[in-house]
């Protein structure tokens, strides 16, 4: 009986795993090429201390959202800054999950993003 009950357990766990690591797309899950937006989403993957894409284009004047996809298990956020170096954004900081981050409206011309925790990950982002 014992053994009958622990292989249950094994079946009903192997389905749950099989079933949470599917691949198949859902709704408002980000493309695969983190540089094209996903809706009205951009998506940003942090992953092996680097940032991808490093350029982003955002519409200048309107709010944008902006999907930190951290595929580690190291820290990480993204914070945004003008020309002038003041800080316009901080998002929360993040471990192994995606994070929406509402960015409001910016106005036009270049801006730095990075990881407050790791500042040696950066990007450049671009309202226009």
């Amino acid at each position: 009986m014992q053994r009958f009950i622990l292989g249950l357990g094994f079946a009903a766990l192997t389905l749950i795993t099989v079933a949470c690591s599917g691949t198949a797309a859902s709704p408002g899950t980000p493309s695969a090429d983190p540089s094209t937006p996903a809706g009205d989403e951009i998506v940003i993957v942090a992953k092996d201390l680097q940032f991808s894409p490093t350029t982003v284009e955002v519409p200048a004047g309107e709010p944008v959202t902006i999907v930190l996809d951290n595929q580690e298990a190291a820290p990480h956020n993204i914070a945004i800054k003008d020309a002038a170096g003041t800080v316009v954004f901080k998002g929360e900081i993040v471990t192994s999950t995606q994070i929406t981050n509402n960015v409001p409206a910016l106005a036009a011309g270049p801006y730095e993003f990075w990881c407050e925790i790791h500042p040696d990950m950066k990007g450049t982002l671009t309202a226009g």
